[in-house]
């Protein structure tokens, strides 16, 4: 049985407004081929590190090593073992504006999920079920997606999984700070955030909680023909206490 390491590398898209004082709305995208939208896969070859191995490759797709990665799961479900294959899980995050260019058999496409258990990925839309089931007296939940392929299924799956990784780790962790650019604003947080997490907050209690992880950039620029709003770049040294 081969062993794949497959990345679902995310990054955040801007939309710009027509309108002079409405944001830019964001867009949750995802890496994937443009033939059959699969995520990023290589075989592992017993030789490297499994990490060292995944970005060496990735960044050879992207053209950048500019990127975070971290472990999520290791998919081995029976279910799929018509491939022969076990997939070691990896999200990615990286800012947009460090990809450069992409080979012409890879793509980003939008990637939305709903709390009502439904999936879009580009134009391709997926309803799942959780199922219960008990092992060794733990309630574990699995993803179900109905009306496609084994290959499909699995392929969505792991998008999912690596999707509920990335919605975890936004509330406490510095990690929404991989997907912005250098400079931002604090409402670009807020929106990648509620974006992400799926839930609407309260805008003064979070722009007081983030402001702390964010230094102040002394140059405003005004594009939208009203006060300019003030910018940020990330605070390494503050992140190291980041909490919820």
């Amino acid at each position: 049985m081969k062993i794949n390491i497959t990345c679902c590398l995310f990054v955040i898209d801007n939309i710009k407004s027509e309108y002079v004082k409405k944001n830019d709305e964001k867009v949750l995208k995802v890496l994937v081929t443009k033939k059959d939208h699969k995520i990023f896969r290589v075989e592992f070859d017993n030789k490297t590190d499994i990490k060292t191995l995944l970005k060496q490759e990735l960044s050879k797709v992207i053209n950048t090593n500019k990127f975070h990665t971290e472990q999520v799961y290791t998919f081995g479900d029976s279910k799929f073992f018509s491939d022969n294959a076990i997939d070691i899980i990896y999200i990615a995050v990286a800012k947009i504006n460090d990809i450069k260019k992409l080979p012409e058999d890879y793509e980003f496409i939008p990637f939305v999920a709903s709390t009502k258990k439904n999936i879009a990925l580009g134009e391709k839309e997926y309803s799942y079920d959780l199922i219960q089931v008990e092992e060794n007296n733990k309630v574990k939940f699995y993803h179900n997606i109905k009306n496609i392929s084994l290959a499909e299924e699995k392929n969505i799956l792991e998008i999912l999984t690596a999707y509920k990784y990335l919605k975890s780790r936004i509330a406490n962790t510095s990690i929404i700070f991989n997907l912005l650019p250098e400079v931002f604003t604090l409402e670009d947080v807020r929106q990648t955030y509620e974006l992400i997490r799926e839930e609407t907050v309260d805008k003064s209690n979070f722009r007081k909680k983030y402001a702390k992880y964010c230094k102040k950039i002394d140059i405003k620029v005004a594009d939208k023909g009203y006060r300019p709003p003030q910018l940020y770049t990330f605070n390494p040294e503050a992140s190291k206490v980041f909490y919820r």
